[in-house]
């Protein structure tokens, strides 16, 4: 080993006069007094050239560190395992571009042989334009020239190591940009090439003075920051700039983002757990829309496997026809005559039953299946209204729902058009809803095609109105012909006068502005009596109908003035053999599969729900889950009665709908006359102190209204907050 006499500072200079001389990049730290003693010139410029800060003692530290993977005051004990190691370490620099640093740290001992000083050579690789001779092997991702997935593991590993020693957090963010398939395919791959290249480079930019990005193939980027404060902000930022517009072939083009974000150790203490379960903080994040932040939420195993099974058979449901369109009448509110219907999507599942459409369309959006579903809706909509035509109906009327982002779809205009006059419909005939999920983009694209379709005759509506974003400027910038105002608002109007000043307004300004109204999900008698009152123009809801079959609209169109529904209730299963305990509190209890058709499902971690009455036979459940009816699916329950632990098998009898987002389920136990006699024990007995004390509790049960306590889930859920 070299030794160096630290008191002979003449040999000391003369070695860095000849560094600095041969224009090495070369840093000297003392280890007993924790500090550098010498950075040659060649590194000081290098360091500059990295950072847009002052070059202070303390930016020195952390850039040098960066470039070492240490901390300087760790070194001696790793240096004490081996004399001598080498680094490769991404930097990507202000103006987007980037470095690749290769650092080997070798120590240096006394005569004593004691460890004395620990130096580094540092070399580097710059990443600009085409840098084909720099590329380092399978340390770079080919398309973005950013660190690639195998590096990034390495590299994630080796802040997990070093977390866990000094028991410190850190995050990982995984940036997507969700349509990117249907870019790939709508563009081509020349487009979205650069449009990849482009992003990583703000990305980088981004990052530079933040942590540590690398790409992950096409699926998206993982920024690793060394800190678990203020992550909201950070994951916004990272939003804000992959979405902010940018020119691509001297066209214009707007991206959005979704971000998920894992904390280490909370959301994994390996990388093989902290990478999928960030992952799937992304897959929340894009449930919630575009623009959104998602979180790893560990009680959602069964929506795992649900949008898992959903997602492989997304391809296979199209191809195989499995889509239909329902449609639910629109009822005017002074005459009860029949204006027209919405279409409404429906994808029956063969073992999740009837999906809803703001889980699946997120999914196929993803998948780039969204201008495929468009499609499809628009053929089979426009075909109907000449079926009806045909049938005798004068002049029928439906409304589509689109996204936003749909009509940013090419060639969407010319297929509404094509398709109105194949089936020689007139186009007036026919409205398009915009939905609120997404807030509106007052960019050229967008309001092109909107204004393209609207002269065309075609009918504009804002849907869901309430729920979300909505402007009243909105109302102005896009000529709107309808406003639907979503069923939240009016969910509680018959006791909410907050809620009726807001409607009556809205109706109001509506009516000044001769802008048609419709108002969705009226379910009662004085919901809608009030409704009529307030001056809305047309309702649609359960009070009348729910969605139903074309045929079955048929029949409405026909009628002369529609009248209400006498089948408001659900009707459910319920032939109980036993006896079944209400009890006086909802009793928590965690759910899993157990098996789908008979194939055994292995579930981490269970979900809570909360158990209304339960009897020798079954149990009535809430939850806020999206649950079938299919004797297919064998469920889980474990549970506490009276100290007694419980792990009972069943299946989903009947269902309903008690809260948007909230559901009431029955459930047939299959289980042994062992345990179900040793369970009937234990409800008697809870019944008799029932009957001595109707109030009591203990800690299995909540207090909580269930629909409360649910709805903290489903928020907690969305945002981990």
């Amino acid at each position: 080993m070299l030794s160096l006499d630290k008191s002979n500072s003449l040999k000391l200079n003369s070695l860095t006069q000849f560094i600095n001389k041969a224009h090495l990049s070369v840093w000297l730290w003392d280890m007993r007094n924790e500090d550098f003693i010498f950075i040659s010139n060649k590194l000081m410029d290098q360091l500059k050239l990295i950072t847009n800060k002052k070059i202070t003692k303390r930016e020195i530290y952390r850039l040098i560190e960066k470039t070492s993977s240490h901390d300087l005051k760790d070194l001696q004990e790793t240096l004490k395992e081996k004399t001598e190691f080498f680094h490769s370490y991404f930097i990507g620099l202000p103006n987007g571009d980037s470095i690749w640093f290769d650092t080997t740290i070798v120590a240096i001992e006394d005569e004593q042989n004691d460890l004395e000083f620990a130096a580094g050579f540092v070399s580097e690789r710059r990443e600009i334009g085409n840098p084909e001779n720099n590329k380092i092997p399978n340390h770079q991702d080919e398309y973005t020239n950013l660190p690639n997935l195998i590096y990034g593991r390495k590299f994630l590993q080796k802040i997990i190591d070093e977390n866990k020693q000094k028991k410190r957090k850190f995050t990982l963010f995984k940036v997507i940009i969700p349509t990117y398939a249907n870019i790939l395919t709508t563009l081509g791959h020349e487009v979205a090439e650069q449009i990849l290249l482009e992003t990583s480079r703000r990305l980088n930019q981004f990052m530079f003075d933040k942590g540590f990005l690398f790409h992950s193939y096409t699926d998206g980027w993982y920024a690793i920051i060394q800190k678990s404060e203020n992550i909201h902000e950070i994951a916004k930022q990272l939003i804000e700039v992959v979405q902010e517009s940018m020119t691509i072939n001297q066209q214009k083009v707007h991206l959005t983002a979704n971000v998920g974000i894992g904390i280490y150790p909370n959301d994994g203490e390996n990388v093989v757990d902290l990478i999928k379960h960030t992952t799937i903080a992304t897959i929340n994040a894009v449930e919630l829309g575009p623009g959104r932040i998602g979180f790893y939420i560990q009680d959602n195993s069964i929506d795992l496997l649900r949008q898992s099974q959903l997602t492989a058979d997304l391809f296979q449901s199209i191809q195989n026809a499995e889509f239909y369109l329902e449609y639910q009448p629109q009822i005017n509110v002074k005459t009860l005559e029949v204006t027209g219907a919405e279409a409404l999507l429906r994808w029956k599942h063969p073992i999740w039953g009837n999906v809803p459409p703001n889980e699946f369309i997120p999914l196929a959006q993803d998948l780039g299946l969204g201008e495929n579903i468009t499609t499809f809706v628009i053929g089979k909509a426009i075909k109907q209204l000449r079926i009806w035509e045909d049938a005798g109906v004068p002049n029928p009327k439906v409304a589509i729902n689109l996204a936003p982002e749909n009509f940013l779809i090419p060639h969407l205009y010319d297929n509404i058009k094509k398709t109105l006059n194949r089936h020689k419909v007139d186009p007036e005939q026919l409205e398009i809803e915009i939905t609120e999920e997404t807030k509106l983009k007052y960019d050229e694209i967008l309001v092109n095609t909107i204004k393209k379709i609207q002269s065309l005759g075609t009918r504009l509506a804002l849907d869901d109105m309430g729920d979300g974003f909505s402007s009243i400027y909105d109302l102005v910038h896009y000529n709107f012909n309808t406003v639907k105002i979503d069923r939240q608002a009016i969910d509680d109007l018959e006791n909410n006068k907050k809620q009726q000043i807001i409607i009556k307004s809205l109706l109001d300004l509506c009516s000044r502005l001769q802008v048609k109204t419709v108002v969705e999900g009226v379910e009662r008698r004085k919901q809608f009596d009030m409704i009529r009152k307030m001056g809305a123009d047309e309702i649609q809801g359960y009070y009348f109908s729910p969605s139903i079959s074309s045929q079955e609209m048929l029949k409405w169109f026909q009628m002369k003035y529609a009248t209400p529904s006498n089948d408001n209730e659900v009707r459910r299963l319920d032939r109980r053999k036993c006896f079944r305990l209400t009890l006086p509190s909802s009793l928590l209890a965690g759910m899993k599969i157990l098996s789908i058709q008979e194939k055994e499902i292995s579930l981490e971690r269970n979900t809570k729900i909360l158990i209304q009455n339960i009897g020798p036979g079954g149990i009535k459940f809430a939850s806020y889950l999206i649950l079938p009816t299919n004797k297919d699916i064998v469920y889980g329950f474990d549970l506490q009665l009276l100290g007694e632990h419980y792990n009972l098998a069943g299946r989903i009898v009947w269902s309903r709908e008690i809260k948007k987002n909230i559901f009431e389920y029955g459930v047939e136990f299959s289980i042994s006359e062992t345990k179900r006699e040793k369970l009937t024990s234990s409800l008697l007995q809870l019944s008799a102190l029932l009957r001595e004390k109707p109030s009591y509790v203990d800690s299995s049960m909540t207090e909580d209204d269930p629909i409360l306590y649910l709805s903290k889930l489903v928020f907690n859920k969305r945002n981990n907050k």
